[in-house]
């Protein structure tokens, strides 16, 4: 069985490229996070929203340069968990 490096975040911050799983927490109000800087193809993350707050808003957004699936941000709804692989200086969502 895998075992994953896993962050709480609930505020803005820049996610770190040693974690695999990020639990994204808009309980309190709108985030935006900036994924970590690509430095190789093929690097993993899971990404998921665990609130309920109809009001907030949680943001990924792509390192200067850099994109999600050919865009500079990303909105994840919630309860929503995607997967995203580094590849050519961009994340692609699996």
């Amino acid at each position: 069985m895998a075992s994953y490096a896993i962050t709480h975040v609930n505020s803005n911050d820049v996610l770190h490229s040693s974690v695999e799983l990020f639990l994204l927490d808009g309980t309190d109000g709108s985030i935006n996070v900036t994924l970590p800087i690509i430095s190789a193809d093929g690097n993993t993350y899971y990404i998921k929203r665990i609130d309920t707050n109809v009001l907030a808003t949680i943001t990924l957004t792509a390192a200067s340069g850099e994109t999600i699936n050919n865009a500079v941000t990303r909105t994840l709804n919630m309860n929503e968990g995607i997967r995203i692989v580094s590849y050519n200086h961009n994340y692609i969502i699996l």
